[in-house]
């Protein structure tokens, strides 16, 4: 039985951890930070958004029939 309490504070240790993340998130440091990649580096972005759109519409295609 110690090795599985040993496991459960480890769960609760990362659990705490992943609350105090949450806690912590400021929306705007991360829109800030967006802005400043975007600015910084505009053809990069637009390349990755073609690439997401095109994956996306492939995956939303409906198959073929053959």
């Amino acid at each position: 039985m110690t090795g599985t309490a040993g496991y459960v504070r480890a769960a609760a240790d990362g659990l705490t951890s992943a609350a105090d993340e949450v806690d912590g998130f400021q929306p705007g440091a991360l829109t800030h930070r967006v802005e400043n990649f975007v600015r910084e580096r505009p053809m990069l972005t637009v390349g990755a958004l073609a690439l997401a759109g095109f994956a996306l519409a492939s995956a939303l295609k409906p198959p073929r029939k053959s």
